[in-house]
């Protein structure tokens, strides 16, 4: 089968399914594989979103969307369908991947619809997991020339990261990372009754801890200081060593990431691990920080009543990726 006669006949299919769906409710969905189950447990559910856009061609000074996503399967399981909502200074998203399980190759497929003008409908690559991230290669063209793109979802159990990579000079260069967080964690209070993970009164699990900085680092991404200094007490204190600045108090900290007005240019936080001691409510964070300058970085935070109490970072400025800032020791 062709390409064009096989993105004709999945787009007819999933035509409909959309209608089957909005003419009755449909009861839960089983994977109708493993291969799908794996997939599925890793991004069904409802998801809200913020993109940033890298500084470059398509966009000079970066840019960034917020919006949603919901994913789900479909095709009695044998397909999840990712849908795409969002906008900002980047404009308007609107679309859905439709990715499925080929035994025969070993690989998923990616078939992708979004408001472009150019092409609303195309193939969009194949797709492995590589470890724990999934990962989806294709080609872009543009006036007869082939490039390789990259998209690379990496999972916690409330959040999931998706950064796509195009090719530059031979390297694969970062354009849009998405960062998304599961609607059900974030509309609860971290502590909250009921939660999908049970904590201790006034204290964090792994998994809530995880989602915490998780918010942190896209009230950032999003230039939203009052999100970001909500992730903190009202006494925090925050510092840098070896600089002798120190910046005490909710309200301080809400002016440092902005303001009502927001900082001027976009910032850009990226978590590349996350620890946590559970019992002595103490975590840690390797990360990547851009803002005028990029530095890479390893922040100890203190715990208390959910938020943090203690924010203490030690980072060096380089213009280097994190995979060529820590060489060969990588884990």
């Amino acid at each position: 089968m062709t390409s064009r006669a096989l993105s004709l006949a999945v787009l007819v299919l999933f035509t409909a399914f959309l209608q089957q769906a909005s003419a009755s409710a449909q009861q839960p969905t089983t994977a109708a594989s493993p291969a799908m189950d794996r997939l599925a447990k890793a991004l069904v559910g409802e998801w809200e979103t913020i993109e940033t856009m890298e500084p470059g061609d398509w966009w000079p000074q970066g840019a960034s969307r917020k919006g949603s996503v919901r994913a789900r399967l479909a095709s009695g399981g044998y397909t999840l369908v990712y849908e795409v909502r969002s906008d900002g200074s980047a404009g308007k998203l609107d679309g859905f991947h439709t990715i499925w399980w080929d035994q025969g190759a070993g690989l998923y497929y990616f078939f992708a619809c979004f408001n472009s003008p150019s092409g609303a409908c195309k193939m969009r690559g194949t797709a492995h997991w590589e470890g724990d991230a999934f990962v989806n290669d294709y080609d872009v063209t543009e006036g007869g020339k082939k490039t390789p793109g990259r998209d690379i979802f990496t999972f916690t159990p409330n959040s999931h990261k998706l950064v796509a990579q195009m090719e530059s000079s031979g390297v694969m260069k970062t354009m849009i990372t998405t960062d998304a967080v599961r609607v059900a964690a974030r509309s609860q209070p971290l502590n909250a009754p009921g939660s999908q993970v049970p904590v201790n009164p006034g204290k964090l699990s792994t998994a809530e801890f995880n989602l915490l900085m998780t918010r942190l680092a896209s009230a950032w991404n999003s230039n939203h200081a009052r999100q970001a200094a909500d992730c903190f007490t009202d006494n925090a204190i925050y510092s840098s060593p070896p600089s002798p600045r120190i910046r005490q108090g909710r309200v301080a900290l809400f002016e440092f990431f902005g303001g009502s007005q927001g900082r001027p240019r976009p910032m850009h936080m990226e978590w590349h691990h996350l620890l946590f001691d559970k019992a002595n409510q103490v975590g840690a964070g390797e990360y990547t920080f851009s803002y005028d300058i990029q530095t890479h970085g390893v922040v100890i935070v203190k715990i208390t009543d959910g938020r943090i109490a203690n924010w203490r970072e030690c980072e060096q400025e380089s213009p280097a990726s994190w995979q060529e800032f820590i060489g060969p020791n990588k884990f």
